[in-house]
């Protein structure tokens, strides 16, 4: 039996509430406990690919925001490490695994068809995160063309999730526990 969240509603109402949470839920902690009690819920059950791509794109994101940070691209209202709140290490890997599972068969990844649909796909959530973001003061933006700087970013991100951390999520699942598909 499929649960609510799997379908295209639940998961724009479980994007909602990550936004929600984000913006209206004042205490860090609170943030991240939060946003993992809904992701959890929200993805259950998750696949041993969903739990290896999610950890990449944590640790590649992460990266990538502090270097964007220091280079004084954005900046956020509230600090907590790294120049950045506690859940920003973990919302690049919600933002993927949410676009996998809106978009589906991760099976097909290097499909022209479906660099197109991810890359659309995270550019639009791309524009809504981003408008949420700085509409709200949780960041802002220090350079000019920043709508620009959201399109090429969103864009690339969703190309590397469908060129890159999906295969690498697939071979690293794989190498895990090589007795069972990778998808599992």
């Amino acid at each position: 039996m499929r649960s609510f969240f799997s379908s295209r509603l639940g998961l724009v109402i479980q994007l909602l509430g990550t936004l929600a949470i984000i913006v209206y839920v004042p205490n860090s902690i609170a943030q991240v406990v939060l946003l993992l009690l809904l992701w959890l819920i929200t993805f259950y059950p998750l696949t041993r690919l969903e739990i290896v791509i999610f950890i990449i794109t944590c640790i590649f994101f992460t990266i990538a925001d502090i270097l964007v940070i220091y280079r004084n691209v954005f900046e956020f209202s509230h600090v907590d490490i790294w120049g950045m709140p506690l859940y920003e290490p973990f919302v690049w890997g919600f933002y993927f695994l949410h676009s996998m599972r809106m978009i589906g068969d991760t099976s097909s990844y290097g499909n022209l068809k479906k660099d197109f649909y991810y890359t659309g796909y995270l550019i639009l959530i791309g524009i809504l995160v981003e408008i949420t973001g700085t509409y709200f003061g949780v960041w802002h933006y220090n350079i000019e063309n920043y709508v620009a700087w959201w399109i090429i970013t969103w864009g690339a991100a969703g190309l590397m999730l469908h060129r890159v951390i999906i295969p690498l999520g697939m071979r690293i699942a794989g190498i895990l526990n090589p007795h069972i598909p990778s998808g599992r």
